[in-house]
Formats: C-alpha cells, sequence, structure tokens
C-alpha cells in the first residue's frame, strides 16, 4: 500500500511539472523538448486571419500560404517566412508580388506580466535593428540601434515541434489618426 502511494505521489507530480510547462492556450501537454528547441527553425506562413482598423477604414484579409485574400485589395500573392535561431537572432520576410520585406534583429522570450495575464515565455519580443525593402527597381535600407530600434511582440497561442499559431492584437496611435490590428496566423516547420 505504501509503494502505491508513493508511485501515486511521483505520478501527480510529475503531471503538474508537464502542466506547468504548457504555456500557450493550444500548447501540448507534454513535450520533451524545451520552448525555445520548439521555436528555432524556419517558419512558413500556413494559413490566418487579420482584422485591421485605420481612420474609417476596416480590412479582413486571410491567408493560405500562397495568397492574401483582402476585403479593401482583393487577392494577392504572398507568402512569409520566419527564422529563429539558437544565438537570439531572427528575421522574418514578408513577400507580396515582386516587393519583399525582411525585418530582422534579436528575439526572446517574454516575462510573466500579470496585469495583461500573460505567462513566462508566453510571448515573444523581436527588437528590429534592419529593415530592408526590395522592389523591382532596387533596396531601401533602415537600420536601429539602441532605443530606437522597434519592438514587436506577439502572444504563442500554440507551439508544437511542426506548428506555431501565433496571435497579434495592438493600435498604433499617432496625432492624426491610429491603426489597430487583431487576429491570428499560423506556421509550418517541415525540417522538425
Amino acid at each position: 500500500m505504501k509503494k502505491i502511494k508513493v508511485i501515486l505521489l511521483y505520478s501527480i507530480a510529475i503531471i503538474l511539472v508537464f502542466q506547468s510547462c504548457k504555456k500557450g492556450e493550444d500548447d501540448p501537454t507534454i513535450s520533451l523538448r524545451s520552448r525555445k528547441a520548439r521555436l528555432v527553425g524556419e517558419w512558413s506562413l500556413t494559413s490566418g486571419k487579420i482584422t485591421s482598423h485605420e481612420e474609417y477604414t476596416t480590412t479582413v484579409t486571410t491567408y493560405d500560404g500562397k495568397t492574401s485574400i483582402s476585403s479593401v485589395y482583393g487577392t494577392n500573392p504572398y507568402t512569409e517566412k520566419m527564422l529563429f535561431s539558437k544565438n537570439g537572432t531572427f528575421y522574418i520576410i514578408f513577400t507580396n508580388y515582386a516587393v519583399s520585406r525582411k525585418l530582422s534583429g534579436y528575439w526572446k522570450f517574454g516575462s510573466e506580466i500579470k496585469e495583461m495575464d500573460l505567462k513566462n515565455k508566453e510571448y515573444v519580443l523581436l527588437i528590429v535593428n534592419s529593415l530592408s525593402d526590395t522592389y523591382p527597381t532596387g533596396v531601401e535600407v533602415e537600420t536601429f540601434s539602441g532605443s530606437m530600434c522597434p519592438v514587436y511582440t506577439f502572444k504563442l497561442k500554440e507551439l508544437k515541434n511542426k506548428k506555431l499559431t501565433v496571435e497579434f492584437d495592438g493600435i498604433d496611435n499617432w496625432s492624426t489618426g491610429y491603426t489597430s490590428e487583431s487576429g491570428w496566423k499560423s506556421f509550418s516547420n517541415k525540417e522538425k
């Protein structure tokens, strides 16, 4: 009887440890790989839906990995790739028609923010130090350093070995108006 109680206590402890590792709403209950190990690699957009509000216009855009379908701009070719490296660097490449935008810089997991109901490692901070736009006529590059680096945040709703779903939700206010954006995008990693 004593052995059964000990085994039961160990089983409960193991379950509690694995449950506490689950950060994202749709994360696997049990994973033998760390969050960092699951995030590191190259990810390709497979689907998504973003709603944007700007002044008097609302735009709903859906993605299927090859095209974007917008309520305002119609259907266009669109791809998106993200790479997260073990050393803390990242890049994201958005390609729409013959125009490509690349953001690069440093990434890190965010720590717990109780006021925003965010858990430790539930979201990723992207600190951008380079932005380049490639057009058929040439390339424009903008670089940032120090406190002037733009910082983007997205919540990791689901982080599995081969599937990543991120959520966006935010507002950009300026003196003459605002833009808000909310939604999600899912990515796959075929190399893992």
